[in-house]
């Protein structure tokens, strides 16, 4: 059988003419067939009834498959309930993914504590420098009237407590809601701690200087003045600690407890006594007599040796904080 060249476009126009309305119906009316309809299995029996369409059969036939087949597409449509294509995308990212990744991204949120501890009353700022460190800078402050008695010496005076630090809270096992482990290295910019107190023997009374007993001049009694400094300049520390003032999951409170030292290389102490002292070859001023300046010398280095523990200088504190930002969920 011979094949013209009209014969063969006039076959591919009619069945081009077909399967193009086919198309534009499937892909018109697909999305809109509801889940029960496809869960029913009427998909199957429309594409089977879609058939006839790519035989070779008269146009006329093939016109009405394609009417056949749109007609049940409508009839088995839920226009009101359509079937998304493809999985669904969410466009934006939950709120506690949004709230993590604030508290990981450097300076992106800010935290402040409150707190009380060996220092006194406290102040925290601190603010996330990467997924596991907050960068926290804090001081505290505390003043106390001295009263006390030592080796029969009257100290009346004041002890006043002052920090500012800064550190880095590190979380090596991650941040675990508002228990968070924490090691945190520091330093101390400004040490204030110190303490003044003036020096008194009552007339008549019997005190020490360097295991010497003395009494001191009822009518010129002894008076002094003693300092004490905890440390010059800055400091290194370290603490270990629970909580975590920049919370990973969102939260807004938390509740750090802290624990650790200062180390503040030495303590330093003077002492000073003026007066008449006595002893059994009899009475005179203390500054006149070097036996005597020696043993206030030795005194005032004794007391300092008392002190030593105290270059490691103790912090411990609780607090409460607050992280402002949006709540995570």
């Amino acid at each position: 059988m011979k094949v013209s060249t009209p014969d063969v476009v006039n076959l591919f126009l009619r069945n081009a003419l077909t399967i193009l309305p086919l198309s534009a119906a499937l892909g018109l009316f697909c999305p809109l067939v509801s889940a029960q309809t496809l869960a029913a299995g009427s998909a199957p029996s429309l594409l089977a009834n879609a058939g006839p369409v790519f035989s070779t059969s008269s146009s006329r036939t093939q016109t009405d498959a394609v009417d056949s087949v749109g007609a049940r597409l409508l009839e088995s449509a839920d226009v009101d309930t359509p079937v998304a294509v493809g999985p669904s995308l969410p466009k934006t990212q939950s709120k506690s993914r949004i709230e993590d990744r604030r508290g990981r991204r450097p300076f992106s949120s800010l935290g402040i504590g409150l707190k009380i501890g060996v220092g006194g009353y406290g102040l925290d700022l601190a603010t996330p420098i990467g997924p596991r460190m907050n960068l926290r800078v804090g001081g505290s402050y505390f003043s106390y009237d001295l009263n006390l008695l030592a080796d029969h010496v009257h100290y009346t005076g004041n002890l006043e407590l002052r920090r500012v630090n800064v550190a880095v809270d590190i979380f090596p096992f991650g941040d675990r809601g508002r228990e968070g482990f924490r090691i945190t290295p520091g330093v101390t910019v400004f040490n204030g701690n110190h303490a003044h107190a003036a020096a008194s023997v009552e007339g008549g009374q019997n005190f020490n200087l360097n295991n010497q007993q003395y009494t001191s001049d009822p009518n010129d009694p002894v008076h002094g003045a003693a300092a004490l400094d905890f440390g010059k300049g800055t400091a290194p520390s370290l603490t270990i600690g629970f909580g975590n003032i920049i919370p990973r999951s969102g939260a807004h409170w938390s509740f750090p407890v802290e624990i650790g030292f200062e180390y503040v290389s030495r303590v330093f102490v003077t002492l000073s006594l003026a007066g008449s002292a006595c002893q059994a070859d009899g009475c005179g001023p203390m500054q006149d007599d070097p036996e005597t300046q020696s043993n206030v010398i030795s005194e005032q280095q004794q007391l300092g040796n008392d002190l030593e523990t105290l270059r490691f200088y103790p912090i411990a504190s609780v607090g409460v904080a607050y992280r402002f930002g949006h709540h995570g969920h």
